[in-house]
């Protein structure tokens, strides 16, 4: 058993060395075209802002522009003041922390209220010495 075991353990990781190198090899036959279509966007995009268009269809497709937006906290303090105090949770993405969560529910043995934890076991794989591959995760 032990035997199989380690030739499982063994394709494991001469896979996983594999898929790096795929990955490698797609990453730099991409990188061409993402950068193409990058400067293609550009070009799109001041063509729009300088006609004052949303979009401009053609019979090969639809270029249109999309608002994506991004808030980052910039003072953790003064906005978590000002939305406790002012009870504006709106604008916030409440998520527990699992790890703190884990520590709170070993110390007090019990779960912080309104949280639902669980935990699960994952097989990982480290190569061995007698490996060349190198790609630990």
């Amino acid at each position: 058993m032990a035997e199989k075991i380690a030739e499982i353990i063994g394709r494991y990781v001469k896979y996983r060395a594999a898929r790096k190198i795929l990955k490698a090899e797609y990453d730099a036959k991409d990188k061409p075209l993402k950068d193409a279509m990058a400067k293609m966007e550009g070009e799109l995009g001041a063509f729009l802002t300088a006609t004052g268009a949303d979009s401009i269809a053609s019979d090969n497709g639809t270029a249109y522009t999309t608002v994506k937006l991004s808030a980052t906290i910039k003072d953790m303090v003064a906005f978590k003041d000002y939305v406790i105090g002012n009870s504006c949770f709106s604008l916030v993405d409440w998520k527990a922390n699992a790890k703190a969560v884990e520590a709170f529910t070993k110390s007090q043995k019990c779960l912080p209220p309104g949280v639902k934890f669980t935990s699960f076991e994952k097989v990982n794989v480290r190569k061995g010495d007698g490996l060349d591959e190198s790609d630990d995760e």
